[in-house]
């Protein structure tokens, strides 16, 4: 979990400018880093929750599935939406970017 969340980030930070108008980009990180902190604020406190709900982790590893799986969903998603929106411009080099292609 900790090397997905490591590439999630590694992921998700560089292509906020990429995609994002140069004057929405402050808004655009601050929500991100809010949406991010919630996430590892309220997570272990659902995770506790649950395990002393259920006294057991089968219904904490089907609450990490189910994470997983919505994290899964959103990058086919977001995918999709960068080929049809964004002229696939997240699959694009740095110097391709910068040149305009």
């Amino acid at each position: 979990m900790g090397i997905a969340y490591s590439i999630y980030a590694a992921a998700l930070w560089p292509m906020i400018p990429i995609v994002i108008r140069e004057e929405s980009l402050g808004t655009a990180f601050g929500i991100t880093l809010a949406i991010q902190n919630a996430g590892l604020a309220f997570g272990p406190n659902i995770v506790g929750l649950l395990k002393n709900l259920t006294d057991g982790y089968s219904v904490v590893s089907v609450f990490f599935m189910s994470v997983s799986a919505i994290g899964i969903l959103s990058g086919i998603v977001l995918y999709f939406v960068n080929i049809r929106d964004h002229n696939n411009v997240l699959q694009k080099s740095t110097k391709a970017i910068a040149n305009g292609e």
